[in-house]
């Protein structure tokens, strides 16, 4: 096989996810062109790859995949019947036919000027500095409200710094952040983060791109993570990640439908907020603590 195009249009955990699996094809067919069709995040955590020969906009890929030798959707896996049970890692290898031979570390390249853009941010704010992602796309897998707000409470009380950090201003008006050891990052460019995310004592995410972007960009030597989960299984998630130390918080509330695979967030058959609502800030807390 010479040229490849690979279709893969969602979120960042989902691009990187793919990367074992580039790298598997360039160990394999050390020639072959990589074009990778995906949206503007995917073209951010794809850039310096030397497994990927180019990124194209998805906008792109019914004109321009007909030239290559094998062209592969991954939409797919969004429908695929082991969604919620088999790592997305796992499920990637299968549909591009690759053996992985256990090597699942995924792969980012943060520049040493984003590296450094990064510490600026953070310039004067002293440690420990815990990296906050609380929302994620999907509400059943956000930690927002009362649970959230008194984890961040105990946070600063202990002496913390934290770094809450989303692609938007929307918790911008929350007034937990209102303390001079908070330090919000809002609409930053995602390689900035990329580069910040190494160098936090610690990152509590819920299931969104950005714990998959710290594992990605620090490898072995991530920061400790700790995962407050509802809709989704921890264990599932971070079945490819044997290599990094994390502990999950689960939510106390698993409706009949858990572990949640549904992609479209309307034809969920449960509360959306429940899987949200039944995460502690106190458990979530310990188990930073317990980390840092």
């Amino acid at each position: 096989m010479s040229t490849l195009a690979i279709r893969r249009d969602c979120g960042i955990g989902d691009i990187l996810e793919m990367t074992p699996s580039l790298r598997a094809i360039w160990d394999r067919w050390g020639g072959c062109e990589v074009a990778v069709f995906t949206h503007h995040w995917g073209q951010q955590v794809l850039l310096h790859n030397p497994c990927v020969s180019s990124v194209v906009p998805t906008k792109g890929y019914k004109l321009a995949s007909g030239g290559y030798d094998q062209v592969v959707d991954l939409g797919a896996i969004e429908r695929h019947p082991d969604a919620a049970t088999r790592s997305r890692v796992d499920i990637i290898a299968e549909l591009l036919e690759v053996d992985l031979r256990g090597d699942t570390r995924t792969e980012y390249y943060p520049r040493s000027g984003e590296i450094s853009m990064a510490r600026r941010l953070m310039k004067h704010l002293p440690h420990p500095w815990v990296v906050l992602a609380p929302m994620a796309r999907d509400p059943r897998r956000s930690w927002v409200g009362d649970e959230m707000h008194r984890f961040v409470g105990r946070c600063l009380a202990e002496g913390y710094s934290i770094i809450p950090i989303h692609h938007t201003d929307t918790m911008a008006g929350m007034t937990c952040w209102d303390h001079p050891h908070c330090r919000p990052v809002w609409g930053e460019d995602l390689r900035v983060i990329g580069g910040l995310l190494p160098q936090a004592d610690a990152v509590v995410s819920v299931d969104t791109g950005v714990y998959h972007l710290a594992i990605a960009a620090a490898g072995s030597a991530c920061p400790p993570l700790v995962l407050p989960f509802g809709a989704t299984d921890p264990a599932v998630q971070m079945s490819p990640y044997g290599y990094v130390t994390s502990r999950a918080v689960q939510s106390d509330h698993v409706c009949g439908h858990w572990p949640c695979a549904v992609g479209a967030i309307g034809a969920c058959r449960g509360d959306l907020a429940a899987c949200r609502d039944g995460l502690h800030g106190d458990a979530v807390f310990e188990a930073l603590r317990g980390s840092l």
